[in-house]
């Protein structure tokens, strides 16, 4: 909840106006997975840095800072489908287990549901990092895109 008195203070604030009193404000880079600059998406963000990797997480909370500094909002989604039973796999089948009267122990969810074995594939899939800039004049969104650590930026091929 905002605190008015808050509000009052800043009154040009692009952020409080959108939020709070709905005017137009800050533009979003991409709204949908047609408008992300990069030709290759779920590669994208199969590169973002795993929450594990605490260098890697550094460094994006280093640039996110710095990039909203400079007016620009980045928002990170975190959804994970089901956690795996070999962590160092990403295709690994589920720990969601279901009992198999037929075979009379537990089997991965994954091998049973072809619907949530996709859901890996699926967010792969969508958006996973949405952005904002206060204004639109200052940075373009493959300037930004750019700047956002992945693996594959740091490898030194990213788009």
């Amino acid at each position: 909840m905002v605190d008015d008195q808050a509000a009052m203070k800043q009154p040009d604030d692009p952020w409080l106006a959108l939020a709070c009193y709905r005017r137009p404000g800050p533009v979003s880079f991409w709204k949908r997975v047609l408008d992300f600059p990069s030709e290759n998406l779920e590669a994208w963000n199969e590169a973002l840095p795993l929450k594990e990797d605490l260098e890697a997480s550094r460094e994006w909370e280093r640039v996110r800072a710095e990039l909203e500094s400079e007016g620009v909002l980045i928002v990170r989604h975190s959804f994970r489908p089901w956690e795996q039973l070999d962590r160092t796999d990403p295709k690994s089948d589920s720990t969601l287990s279901i009992w198999d009267p037929g075979l009379k122990r537990l089997i991965p969810l994954t091998q049973v549901s072809p619907l949530v074995k996709e859901l890996r594939s699926a967010w792969l899939g969508d958006l996973q990092v949405h952005a904002f800039a206060a204004k639109d004049d200052d940075i373009d969104a493959d300037e930004l895109l750019g700047r956002l650590p992945t693996a594959s930026a740091e490898e030194g091929d990213h788009e």
